[in-house]
């Protein structure tokens, strides 16, 4: 039975369409964060693109962005980019202004939703997914590089349950998760650069977390996202070694510690480039100081003896490590094993991968 709300809330929209809406045409834009592309757009999905700030074509862009944002778009080489040669320029975050740095923010996502010649309010029509797709894309284009990328707000026009003003737009920005949002670059973080020969990938990667309906999976992606928003480092690794458990602890009730690492270590060990031993170190000192934090043994991690022991210079390169070895992971399981192997035979594949000693 349809509640009160939703009853109220499609009334107004039905009514707002017969009165108004003869046609959708709903726009939302977020701009890139600390991203550089080699192609002025990529159509990701029929709705979704990344596209160029001044290659945008639908003439509200001007509305969302603003005439000076265009214009100094135009005057962007990707390609001779150099790092901390920046021009900024004041963006809307929230309520506030904030200042972006336009060689590193020249790109955004495009969402448009399209429908001419309505008689009734398409039943396809859903005013958030254009926020579910953004964030689908910016889990994407972290598993696929491990350089740090996040969006600035969305912005939409054009929104049918939204009232227009008489002579102009009006631009709605949405509450959204944290852990895509922000203004603010890591320190020392590389710049994102999506080549032309990243696409395909791209897309391949998009389609699987798009798709997964894997609760561990998601709960994973979930703590890799969300530890991006973290302001303090020992909360980050709290998030990443849960990401952990969530993927390889399937079916384990004991020797946590022990079958995490060695899981793990056996999985991603068979990448060329990763060495095993080092993999199971790190996943068993993030476990342990994962363990004296949350039971207040230590407050911070450089005061651990294991993290001490280790070879990291400082607790961010140790977070740094641990993020893109759970990055690799999730890509490895979505592109690479899929979700089917991932719930009927990966688990008892790694352990026998162990028991062997391969």
């Amino acid at each position: 039975m349809q509640s009160a709300k939703t009853h109220v809330r499609q009334r107004i929209i039905d009514h707002k369409f017969s009165q108004k809406v003869k046609m959708i045409n709903f726009l939302s834009l977020s701009i890139l964060n600390n991203f550089i592309c080699y192609a002025d757009k990529i159509i990701l999905t029929p709705k979704l693109s990344i596209i160029r700030l001044d290659k945008i074509s639908d003439p509200r862009a001007v509305a969302i962005l603003g005439d000076e944002a265009i214009e100094l778009a135009k005057d962007v080489d990707p390609r001779a980019y150099k790092s901390g040669s920046h021009k900024l320029i004041p963006v809307r975050f929230g309520v506030d202004f904030v200042h972006r740095a336009i060689e590193i923010s020249n790109f955004a996502l495009q969402w448009q939703y399209v429908d001419e010649g309505l008689e009734n309010f398409p039943n396809d029509f859903e005013r958030t997914a254009n926020l579910v797709w953004f964030s689908s894309a910016i889990t994407s284009l972290r598993l696929l590089k491990k350089e740090f990328i996040a969006r600035f707000p969305t912005q939409s026009v054009g929104d049918p349950n939204t009232s227009t003003v008489q002579g102009g737009l009006v631009i709605s920005s949405p509450i959204e998760e944290e852990d895509f949002i922000t203004s603010k670059v890591p320190h020392l973080a590389s710049v994102y650069v999506l080549t032309t020969s990243d696409i395909e990938n791209l897309k391949k990667v998009l389609n699987a977390v798009n798709s997964s309906r894997n609760t561990n999976i998601l709960i994973a992606i979930s703590r890799l996202n969300r530890q991006y928003s973290r302001d303090k480092i020992e909360d980050r690794l709290i998030d990443l070694v849960i990401g952990f458990e969530s993927l390889y602890l399937v079916g384990i009730n004991d020797e946590l510690k022990f079958r995490l690492a060695l899981r793990v270590s056996a999985h991603l060990g068979k990448i060329e480039s990763l060495d095993r031993q080092k993999i199971y170190e790190i996943i068993s000192s993030a476990y342990i100081i994962r363990s004296k934090l949350v039971h207040g043994v230590i407050n911070d991690i450089k005061n651990s003896k294991e993290f001490k022991k280790g070879s990291w210079v400082k607790p961010s390169y140790f977070l740094d490590e641990l993020t893109d070895l759970l990055r690799t992971a999730i890509f490895e399981i979505l592109v690479n094993i899929g979700k089917q192997e991932f719930k009927s035979q990966f688990h008892k594949n790694l352990d026998n991968l162990i028991i062997q000693g391969i």
